[in-house]
């Protein structure tokens, strides 16, 4: 029964080999009318001079900037008609629609365009091409070929109905690098020159239908017939291509991508593909969803994007990427790649959660385990030099163990390990099992493990984390990566009988040996010695181990551990590593491929052409130069024959300003001068875009800003990185500006920085004419200023020496005032009288106290102020003559309030002896009635002023006022005149200081009770 069931496998087996595989699906986009395509039936692409995409539909045309479509439908040129060519010719782009007109596009603006007339309606399908100054319209109704004037629009048809052309039809008008005019037509090819056709390689295309013509970047010409293909090289070489072309189907449409493979159009096929080098076909039309749908149109545009217009579903781009696809529309097992390895004759091996396949010739076999009905998931696959293939796989049986072949290819899968080395004798394999302690039991019987250690074969048995990869170092010494960090092992050959082993299982080697400090390095590479092992390989000179962790990625070399990922910026996540033979350093991480070349970094990711950023494996095939790249979303093979597609950068994208709006205007197009902004409001606002067909997102912007005639040269400036499409700038100061605005794609250089000029003039206060006159008047300002103040210095010089004067002045009439006649005579009667009472010490004491106030008063006249101390002591003098003449009629109080400091405080000379005199005056007019005179002294309720009150008894100010005494009289005017002095000596001070206030002090039945004179005096 097993030997039927084995027959049985080889034959399903055999039957699946024989099944029909798919081809590679291209990285593309599709562009309908959802995404604002005016039509999505597509008769012509073009691309212009300043690097926009044109589309010519069945309703008018479309132009396309990466990221949006600007439609063209309501012009009369174009209004419902079918846009069939376009051309760019001597700077110009023409459009020109079926049965209608010819124009020329004009921009008015970058989204601003005109449409000029060239001709009159046309009554023939439009293929237009250009050479001296003439437009030249072909068709498809046998011979017409039309000249088109570019100055008058005047028409002129060259072929005409002659006998020997009544057979021939054209079919195609096609220009060429070097200007000549090709025509194909169901007799061969044609040339136009001199007015004439002349047969174009006639000797191998005579009497052959064709259709299609496109010639490459190196001049060779492809021409497409029925079922056949021509190759006419550069040295005139006829090459023909028939094998999978099928023979009843003609080739509509030719072109040629960067890889040197065809894109053709077939009519009953649709878009395929042809690698003229193996001569094999791929039906692309069914990777892209449109199996069999005419396609009208190609083009290769600035990028090497091939664009493809179909009958009714829009336009595909397929990007110019070195990435070829495979997924489960190709037959691929399983999107989700776990594994991969390249043997010897090319094939690659995949290894999927849902099983095995092989990529053999540009198609993929998916391989069965035989007698397995389920799925089973590939954990690893290795590729040894014995040309034996290893497959850990899961689900199956503990040490189970099946084999069969691929194309002589030994496959043997087993679910015992994850990962394998093998000794530099082939001797020796080595594996990393992940056994759980419930399948001891059963290895410990097991005779397959018997048989395997026979063998020769070593087994890691780590229960708790299994060994993900193994590399050798030397004979016995491996380095071995597992879920929690790398280790190191050393294994001795088998001795003993497997028996011997079996009894003692499970088998246990020398200890793994974690290594020390000093070899780990740093701190960075401890950590990610660590962390999850994902990969080790070794380098192609075998001068350093590349280790790719969950924590970044590192290298052993010379005995020592070094980080990698920190210097060169990539991801933490790094899931595969591997070396070329050309010594690139290839990194799968979860964040897209990386490459490592001459010290620099590059990064593919889905932006660039990746099917997938989540990167699980990687493998390389040194015959090929391809690099297979196994994600999480399918099989990615990267192309590495051309070099440039690593080291040599693109030309940088078109460029184009579109808005330039500043606060009074906008600017559709740069302007030829600077622009002049507001100083009041100095902003402007610039829009920009670069064209950029593969992902407008992954453009980058800069710009540059400085004053002009401060930066000498432009590159002492820094760029600065722009987020979006716009750039604003405000609140700028007023100056002449350049602004700088350039751009790159991912892999390109940048362009050349569109230039604007602007200017903020200064307000016409910073104008330097009206500085000068500012400055004038402020000179002229300050000189009348000081010329004023000098003036007003020297008024007031004038006016204190007035007042100095006329203050000497009122000392002398104070002084007089206060030595009046009557008080001197009262004083010599009173001395007199003294004398002649024989009261010779009465008239001794009055005579030297009078001796004494005649000498203060002489001696205070000199001065204007004396302290209060002074001026009481002054006072007090004269209250002592007045009391030895009037007696017990007078009585004096003075009152000092404790908190005034009678030697600190100063007030005017001989300021109270005029009011106290006059008190005393009032307080001895009734002779039967005691006079009093009462002087207080007390800090006043303002702030730095002293109060000094003098209160008598007397008559009253209004009663004396009626009496006319010559004495009353002398005493008022030594009171004004005292008053006036303390104006005068407080001039410019506070208006209260020095003020004088007399009141009648009455009682509560209205009788007068005294007078009270109040000064106030500021305190210094």
């Amino acid at each position: 029964m097993p030997h039927y069931r084995h027959i049985l496998w080889g034959f399903l087996f055999l039957l699946y080999l024989a099944a029909p595989s798919r081809a590679s699906t291209p990285s593309f986009h599709h562009y309908g009318s959802q995404d604002g395509l005016i039509n999505p039936n597509i008769f012509s692409i073009a691309q212009d001079s300043l690097g926009y995409l044109w589309l010519g539909t069945d309703k008018g045309m479309s132009r396309f900037d990466g990221s949006k479509f600007l439609n063209f439908n309501s012009d009369s040129l174009i209004r419902q008609r079918t846009v069939t060519n376009f051309l760019q010719y001597k700077g110009n782009f023409y459009a020109g629609a079926y049965k209608g007109q010819i124009a020329k596009v004009i921009y008015e603006s970058s989204d601003r365009i005109r449409l000029e007339p060239l001709t009159r309606d046309l009554h023939f399908e439009i293929s237009l091409v250009g050479k001296d100054s003439l437009l030249y319209s072909g068709g498809g109704n046998k011979h017409n070929l039309w000249s088109i004037s570019l100055k008058t629009g005047q028409q002129k048809r060259l072929l005409t109905a002659r006998s020997r052309e009544k057979t021939l039809s054209l079919n195609r008008l096609y220009q060429r690098k070097n200007k000549d005019i090709l025509l194909s037509s169901n007799k061969g090819l044609y040339k136009w020159d001199s007015n004439q056709l002349i047969p174009y390689y006639e000797q191998y295309l005579k009497d052959t239908k064709t259709i299609a013509l496109h010639e490459n970047e190196a001049g060779g010409l492809w021409v497409g017939s029925f079922g056949h293909l021509y190759y006419i090289n550069p040295d005139g070489e006829l090459h023909t291509y028939t094998e999978n072309l099928p023979p009843d189907q003609y080739i509509h449409q030719i072109l040629e991508d960067e890889q040197s493979n065809l894109w053709l159009s077939i009519v009953g096929l649709g878009l395929c593909k042809y690698y003229p080098e193996s001569r094999r076909l791929e039906h692309t039309g069914k990777q892209l969803g449109i199996d069999n749908m005419t396609i009208h149109t190609f083009y290769k545009d600035h990028e090497k994007n091939i664009w493809i217009g179909t009958e009714s579903n829009g336009i595909y781009c397929i990007y110019n990427s070195p990435f070829t696809h495979y997924t489960i529309k190709d037959e691929l097992a399983s999107n989700q790649i776990t594994s991969l390895a390249y043997t010897k004759d090319n094939h690659l091996f995949i290894g999927t959660t849902y099983g095995l396949s092989v990529l053999d010739n540009y198609q993929i076999k998916q391989l069965a385990i035989p007698d397995q009905n389920d799925f089973y998931y590939i954990r690893k696959i290795h590729y040894f030099s014995d040309n034996k293939l290893y497959i850990s796989a899961q689900n199956l049986e503990p040490l189970e163990e099946i084999s069969h072949e691929y194309k002589t290819i030994p496959l043997v899968y087993s679910n015992l390990f994850y990962d394998f080395a093998i000794q530099a004798n082939n001797k020796y394999v080595v594996m990393g099992i992940p056994l759980r302690e419930k399948d001891l039991a059963v290895t410990r019987k097991s005779k397959r493990l018997k048989k395997f250690l026979q063998n020769g074969i070593h087994y890691l048995i780590y229960p708790d984390a299994p060994a993900r990869s193994i590399h050798q170092l030397n004979d016995s010494l491996y380095l071995i990566g597992m879920d929690k960090g790398i280790r190191k092992q050393l294994l001795y050959p088998l001795t003993d009988p497997p028996e011997t082993y079996l009894s003692n299982w499970p088998y246990h080697l020398p200890p793994l040996e974690k290594f020390v400090a000093e070899s780990l390095g740093d701190q960075d590479v401890a950590d990610i010695l660590n962390s999850r092992i994902n990969a080790i390989a070794p380098s192609t000179q075998q001068q350093r181990v590349w280790i790719a962790t969950d924590k970044g990625l590192a290298y052993f070399e010379n005995e020592r551990w070094h980080t990698f990922s920190k210097n060169k910026q990539l991801p933490n996540n790094c899931n595969a590593v591997l070396e070329d033979t050309d010594g690139r350093v290839w990194i799968g991480t979860e964040e897209g491929l990386f490459c490592v070349v001459a010290e620099r970094l590059y990064h593919w990711d889905v932006n660039k052409g990746m099917i997938s950023n989540n990167i699980n494996s990687l493998a390389y095939n040194e015959a090929s130069a391809e690099l297979a790249i196994g994600t999480v979303s399918g099989l990615s093979i990267l192309n590495l024959k051309k070099t440039e597609l690593i080291n040599v950068e693109a030309p940088p994208p078109f460029f184009h300003l579109k808005n330039i709006q500043t606060p009074d205007s906008n600017y559709h197009v740069l302007p030829q001068s600077s622009i002049s902004l507001p100083y009041t409001n100095a902003h402007i606002k610039v829009q920009f875009l670069a064209l950029h067909y593969i992902n407008p997102k992954e453009v980058s912007y800069q710009y540059q800003l400085f004053e002009s005639g401060f930066t000498r040269q432009d590159t002492t400036s820094i760029w600065q990185d722009i987020n979006s499409h716009e750039l604003a700038l405000s609140s700028l100061e007023p100056a002449a500006y350049t602004l700088k605005i350039r751009a790159k794609t991912p892999t390109s250089l940048w362009s050349n920085p569109k230039i604007i000029r602007f200017h903020i003039p200064r307000p016409f206060w910073q104008n330097p004419l009206f500085i000068l006159l500012v400055a004038i008047a402020s000179i002229l300002l300050v000189a009348l200023l000081a010329y004023l103040i000098i003036v007003r210095i020297r008024q007031r010089e004038l006016e204190k020496r007035k007042t100095v004067a006329h203050i000497s002045e009122l000392k002398q009439q104070a002084l007089s005032a206060m030595m009046n006649p009557h008080f001197i005579f009262n004083s010599l009667n009173s001395i007199q009288h003294y004398i002649n009472k024989y009261e010779r010490e009465a008239a001794n004491d009055y005579l030297v106290k009078f001796a004494r106030l005649i000498r203060s008063n002489m001696r205070l006249s000199e001065k204007t102020f004396i302290t209060l101390a002074k001026e009481l002591d002054h006072l007090r003098l004269y209250m002592e003559l007045e009391k030895m003449r009037f007696g017990e009629n007078l009585f004096t109080i003075v009152e000092v309030a404790p908190s005034i400091d009678l030697q600190k405080i100063q007030i005017p000379a001989m300021t109270l002896q005029p009011y106290v005199e006059n008190a005393i005056w009032h307080g001895l007019v009734d002779k039967n009635k005691e006079g009093k005179v009462k002087i207080v002294i007390i800090p006043s309720n303002k702030t730095n002023f002293l109060e000094i009150q003098i209160e008598d008894n007397g008559i009253g100010i209004e009663k004396s006022k009626e009496m006319k005494f010559q004495e009353s009289k002398h005493i008022s005017q030594g009171m004004r005149i005292t008053k006036e002095r303390l104006q005068h000596l407080y001039l410019g001070e506070n208006l209260e200081a020095g003020q004088v206030s007399i009141q009648e002090l009455k009682d509560d039945n209205k009788q007068i009770l005294g007078t009270r004179v109040t000064l106030l005096l500021p305190i210094f």
